[in-house]
């Protein structure tokens, strides 16, 4: 074997051994989540069980960095809450932002 021959061999082979290494694709990221440390006070507008929504009143939010809102859609993941969420009434809750959906985690009702 040559000398070309011979690096031409080496070259190749570290190429193939560092290939996988190459072509390695990062890890999958984790969930995202933005967490509102506060509690916000807010109004149920509507409920909608079958489709785990609700939307909600409320003032801003700072933690989300989020202004004031009208009717503003949240999922419910548990639906223990839906009992808690009759249109018109006075709630506190805390969201959090999960893959770009705002999620309520917590809630309770204002007498």
């Amino acid at each position: 074997m040559n000398k070309r021959t011979c690096f031409s061999a080496l070259l190749i082979g570290g190429m193939m051994a560092a290939a996988p290494w190459a072509f390695a694709q990062p890890a999958a990221a984790p969930a995202q989540q933005s967490a509102s440390a506060e509690v916000v006070d807010g109004e149920v507008v509507s409920a909608d069980p079958e489709t785990h929504r609700v939307r909600i009143k409320h003032g801003e939010i700072k933690s989300l960095n989020m202004a004031p809102m009208t009717a503003m859609p949240y999922t419910i993941k548990d639906e223990a809450m839906f009992a808690k969420l009759k249109p018109g009434a006075k709630i506190r809750f805390t969201t959090a932002k999960i893959d770009g959906v705002y999620v309520m985690l917590t809630v309770e009702e204002v007498k």
